[in-house]
C-alpha cells in the first residue's frame, strides 16, 4: 500500500481468494522449506545419510529460488508464481 502496488488477476478485475492463498503459499514455499531443512535437528551419528538428504533438499530450495528470480528479468517482469496463477503486480490507480 505504501508503494502504491496491488495484485490483480490478469483476466478478471478482482483477485479470487484461491489465487491469493495459492500465490502466498507458492511465494513462501522456498523460504519455509529452507527454514524447515535447516532447523530440524538430525543426528548424523545415527543416520549418516541425513546430511546428504539435507543437502539435496537445500539444492531443491535454491533451484526454486533461482527459478523465481530468473523470471523477474523476463519481459514483462512477472514472477514464476504470478505467471502460474495468472496474477500480476501493478501500480494502483
Amino acid at each position: 500500500r505504501v508503494l502504491g502496488l496491488q495484485v490483480t488477476a490478469v483476466n478478471h478485475p478482482h483477485l479470487s481468494l484461491r489465487q491469493s492463498l495459492l500465490r502466498t503459499f507458492l511465494k513462501l514455499l522456498p523460504w519455509e522449506l529452507a527454514h524447515f531443512i535447516i532447523n530440524v535437528p538430525t543426528n548424523l551419528w545415527l543416520n549418516p545419510d541425513a546430511g546428504a538428504t539435507r543437502m539435496l533438499w537445500l539444492i531443491v530450495v535454491y533451484g526454486l529460488l533461482f527459478a523465481y528470480l530468473a523470471y523477474l528479468v523476463r519481459t514483462p517482469s512477472q514472477s514464476l508464481y504470478d505467471r502460474w496463477l495468472a496474477t500480476a503486480v501493478v501500480r494502483k490507480t
